[in-house]
C-alpha cells in the first residue's frame, strides 16, 4: 500500500513538472518509490544513532518488503508501455498475488532447506559461506523461474535463516557482509556508467522539485496512511517519514525503460538519479538532526547485538 501511494502521488507531481501522462509518471513514481535500508542503517550507525526496536524494525522491514512491489509494478508499467497487453484488473491482481504467495512460501522453504543443509551437510570450514550464497542464489532463481518474486523469497530466506541455529554462522555472516559491500560497489560502478552529467543539468530543476515532493509530501502521507492503525505515536509516524532513503535500487530500475526502450527512458533515469542523490545528501545529512527532533533517538550501547 506504501509503494502504491507513493507512486500515484510521485506521478501527479510528474505529470505537472516534466509533462508526462498518467502511466508514464506512474512508472516515475514506481521507480522511485521504494526505499533503501542499508543506505538507511549505514547512516544510523555512521551518526551513532540508536533508535527505539518498534521504529527500527519498521525502517528494515519496510525497507526489505517493498522492494519486491516496486519491482513488479515498475516491470508491470513497462510492459504496459511498450506492448499494451498487462490482462486487465482480474490478470494483475492474479500476478501480484502469484508473486506475493510464491516469494513469501519459496522464501520460507528456502530458508529453512539452507539451515538444514548448513547443518547436515559436513563441508569444510570455509564452504560454509559459499553454501548460503548458493542457496540465496539457488531460490531467487527458482521462485522467478515460477514467476514469484525472486527479490521477496531471497529477503524471507534470510530472514528464516538468521532466526535458526546454524553451524558456522559467524563465518557466515562475515562473508555475505564482504559479498554485499563488493556487489554494491560493481553495481554502483555499472549504474555510473550510464550516467551523462550534462543530461542531467537538462532536468536538475523539475528533478529537484520532484525529490522534495517525494520527501515533504508522497513518503510522509504514505507512511502516516500505512502506519495510522497501529498505534504508533506521531513523533515516530514523522522520523519515519522523513528517513525513507531512495538508494541504488531506485537507481536500477530507472535502467529497465532504457532495457525495454521505452520512449523517455532517459529521462527516467536522469530524474531518478538526481533524486536519489538528492535524497541521500538531504535526508542523509539530516538523520541525526531529525532523530532529536522527533525524540526518538536512544542512547547508543557499546556492543549491540548481532541479528
Amino acid at each position: 500500500m506504501g509503494v502504491a501511494v507513493t507512486a500515484v502521488l510521485t506521478a501527479l507531481a510528474a505529470m505537472w513538472l516534466l509533462d508526462l501522462g498518467f502511466i508514464e509518471g506512474l512508472l516515475l513514481g514506481a521507480v522511485l518509490a521504494s526505499t533503501d535500508a542499508a543506505a538507511v542503517f549505514f547512516l544510523l550507525r555512521g551518526a551513532g544513532i540508536a533508535l527505539p526496536k518498534r521504529v527500527n524494525g519498521v525502517l528494515e522491514i519496510e525497507s526489505g518488503s517493498n522492494d519486491p512491489v516496486a519491482v513488479f509494478l515498475t516491470v508491470l508499467l513497462c510492459t504496459w508501455l511498450s506492448v499494451g497487453d498487462v490482462g486487465g484488473p482480474a490478470g494483475l491482481a492474479l500476478t501480484l498475488v502469484l508473486h506475493l504467495v510464491l516469494g513469501l512460501g519459496l522464501g520460507v522453504l528456502g530458508g529453512r532447506l539452507i539451515a538444514l543443509g548448513l547443518n547436515r551437510l559436513a563441508l569444510p570450514e570455509g564452504l560454509h559461506p559459499l553454501f548460503a550464497l548458493a542457496g540465496a542464489v539457488g531460490v531467487f532463481a527458482v521462485t522467478n523461474t515460477l514467476h514469484g518474486s525472486g527479490f521477496l523469497a531471497v529477503y524471507v530466506a534470510g530472514l528464516v535463516l538468521g532466526q535458526k541455529p546454524v553451524r558456522a554462522i559467524a563465518n557466515v555472516t562475515t562473508v555475505l557482509n564482504a559479498s554485499t559491500w563488493l556487489a554494491q560497489g560493481g553495481m554502483f560502478l555499472l549504474l555510473g556508467m550510464l550516467v551523462i552529467p550534462s543530461r542531467l543539468l537538462d532536468v536538475l530543476g523539475p528533478a529537484l522539485a520532484l525529490a522534495a515532493v517525494l520527501m515533504l509530501v508522497a513518503r510522509p502521507v504514505a507512511v502516516a496512511t500505512c502506519l495510522a492503525p497501529f498505534g504508533f505515536h506521531k513523533r515516530e509516524i514523522g522520523f519515519i517519514g522523513w528517513v525513507g532513503l531512495r538508494g541504488a535500487v531506485g537507481i536500477f530500475l530507472a535502467s529497465l525503460p532504457l532495457l525495454t526502450d521505452l520512449p523517455n527512458a532517459d529521462l527516467y533515469f536522469n530524474v531518478a538519479f538526481v533524486v536519489v542523490v538528492t535524497s541521500l545528501l538531504v535526508q542523509g545529512w539530516t538523520l541525526k538532526p531529525a532523530a532529536k527532533l522527533f525524540r526518538v533517538a536512544l542512547p547508543r550501547r557499546e556492543t549491540a547485538t548481532r541479528r
